[in-house]
């Protein structure tokens, strides 16, 4: 996970305090199909893309959303948008920890 959860969940005394608009979620590139395909089976859809748009080229998330509004998950392929080369994501990776989630 990215950005506004690790962070309420990690830095804040209160998580309320870190204000999310959706949740920010990193897969490594070979993970990325089942990961969105495990999204979509609990419901979510995808959001309209420009169809110009293409994955690891010129865009580094796709957007998942409840269909009623009520929840988004941004599904990174890469993790940041201005880093989009192969291998940009391998430092990230290297220093991934865990964030407990109970």
């Amino acid at each position: 996970m990215l950005k506004g959860f690790p962070l309420a969940a990690t830095f804040y005394k209160r998580p309320s305090d870190r204000p999310m608009g959706d949740l920010d979620i990193a897969v490594p590139a070979g993970d990325f199909d089942r990961a969105l395909a495990a999204l979509q089976g609990i419901g979510l859809v995808r959001s309209a893309q420009d169809p110009a748009t293409r994955m690891g080229v010129n865009d580094h998330a796709v957007a998942v959303r409840d269909p009623n509004g009520m929840s988004s998950v941004d599904l990174h392929y890469h993790v940041l948008s201005t880093s989009l080369w192969q291998g940009a994501d391998d430092g990230f990776w290297e220093r991934a920890i865990a964030l407990p989630l109970t």
